[in-house]
């Protein structure tokens, strides 16, 4: 399998993808059908292409690797790609299949974000 490194232009304005930045405030464990997985709540740094204007949201992930689950570290703040929801209040998904990655380690990434759309702003 092969983990995404970088975000190019073409995710930034994939409408099937929200990118953001985000400190986890807070995880719990919940249940997906069967399944266990991560719910962390995101305090929004940045909203980039996120499709909301709420301070805090919720995102799921798998807990385990195998089954392409995301750890997080509490604290941290991340530079963040979920599934869009057109559903404002519900929970995004995010996994290892898309770019997930300190904001610290992401920093030629949020310019290209930034200058993405502001081109496509004007």
């Amino acid at each position: 399998m092969t983990f995404p490194t970088h975000i190019d232009s073409a995710r930034i304005m994939d409408t099937d993808f929200e990118i953001f930045t985000g400190r986890i405030v807070g995880r719990r464990i919940s249940y997906y059908g069967r399944e266990p997985y991560f719910l962390y709540k995101v305090q929004i740094t940045n909203h980039y292409t996120l499709g909301t204007t709420k301070r805090y949201i919720t995102i799921r992930t798998a807990t385990k690797s195998s089954a392409c689950g995301y750890r997080f570290n509490l604290g941290m703040t991340y530079l963040i790609t979920t599934h869009r929801n057109h559903d404002e209040q519900s929970i995004r998904d995010t996994s290892v299949c898309v770019r997930n990655v300190l904001v610290s380690k992401a920093q030629d990434e949020i310019e290209l974000i930034e200058r993405v759309l502001s081109n496509s702003n004007e």
